[in-house]
């Protein structure tokens, strides 16, 4: 799908994430290699899972402060985006 980026967590220190090189030509360079995030990047992939996440998010380590600050600066509330509908053979 145009624009499409998929990060998908594989364990604690491993994720694959792969786009959609038309619409993300910057992304290039990185296609078929590995990098080490500092924890920075972490948390922005964490928090992104979050934001996306359709009903339920995992830890390994049943820490989810992340997931609380993040509320805490919504009144409470969770921040869940609106999704594009996905439609599968027309429906």
């Amino acid at each position: 799908m145009e624009g499409t980026e998929i990060i998908f967590p594989i364990s604690k220190s491993i994720i694959m994430t792969m786009w959609d090189t038309n619409h993300f030509p910057e992304k290039q360079k990185e296609e078929n290699t590995f990098e080490l995030l500092n924890e920075k990047e972490i948390r922005a992939y964490n928090c992104h899972q979050y934001i996306w996440a359709n009903q339920q998010v995992y830890s390994y380590s049943n820490n989810f402060t992340l997931i609380e600050l993040l509320k805490s600066d919504n009144d409470g509330k969770e921040i869940l985006m609106k999704r594009p509908k996905t439609l599968v053979n027309g429906k």
